[in-house]
């Protein structure tokens, strides 16, 4: 027999029948994974229900200003924090929300945050404040934060912007810190939000530092 025969269905007009193709026959070895495919149907899974849509490292400042990343595309976001340090012993870490008049002093926020620790446990509950992710973090290089957020409505008029968050940390006095808190924007959906800045109570950020933002697709 030929190598070049095929004896189930035959090749018609160039083309290889999709009866005679096994079910898994052709493997990435087949496929140059490097390439771009066009599809034209609908893709279903969580990868393309989970877009990334900014990736930054803080520095080594002690604010960064992340905005322009909350848009009407996506009413849920997902937030990743990868090890924030503290350059400063005892120092905390903070966020809020630009809205419309930017990152200023009146956009506040009320919410409840609860801290555990082996040197015991403490809460923050704030009423037009900002929240803690993190209270008297160790200044120690490659001990940094790390954790989540998920925020709700940033951008939806007249639906109210909500978050909550889970973080670890090293703390100052050598324990191990996790914080749990979450809360809403004291503008009670009269403003809409655009993205974050974070800021620690007194010096810089540094270590890696990377905050990266995925926006949740819903249907």
């Amino acid at each position: 027999m030929s190598k070049t025969q095929i004896v189930s269905g035959g090749i018609t007009d160039g083309t290889i029948a999709t009866a005679d193709i096994a079910d898994d026959a052709i493997g990435n070895t087949k496929l140059d994974l490097g390439a771009n495919y066009a599809f034209t149907g609908t893709i279903t899974g969580t990868p393309n229900n989970l877009v990334q849509v900014s990736s930054v490292s803080l520095g080594t400042s002690g604010a960064y200003a992340h905005n322009g990343i909350f848009s009407s595309t996506y009413d849920t976001y997902f937030i990743t924090m990868d090890q924030i340090q503290c350059a400063t012993a005892d120092t905390h870490i903070y966020f809020k929300f630009y809205n419309d008049t930017g990152a200023t002093s009146d956009n506040t926020y009320r919410g409840y945050s609860y801290a555990k620790s082996g040197a015991g446990d403490a809460s923050q509950s704030y009423h037009n404040a900002y929240p803690f992710l993190s209270i008297s973090q160790n200044g120690t290089s490659n001990q940094g934060l790390s954790g989540f957020m998920y925020v709700n409505n940033p951008v939806t008029s007249g639906v109210e912007t909500t978050y909550w968050y889970q973080t670890a940390y090293m703390k100052n006095d050598g324990y191990s810190g996790v914080h749990v808190g979450g809360g809403f924007a004291t503008d009670f959906a009269s403003r809409t939000h655009t993205g974050f800045y974070w800021f620690t109570s007194q010096g810089n950020f540094g270590g890696r530092a990377k905050v990266v933002v995925y926006g949740v697709k819903r249907t």
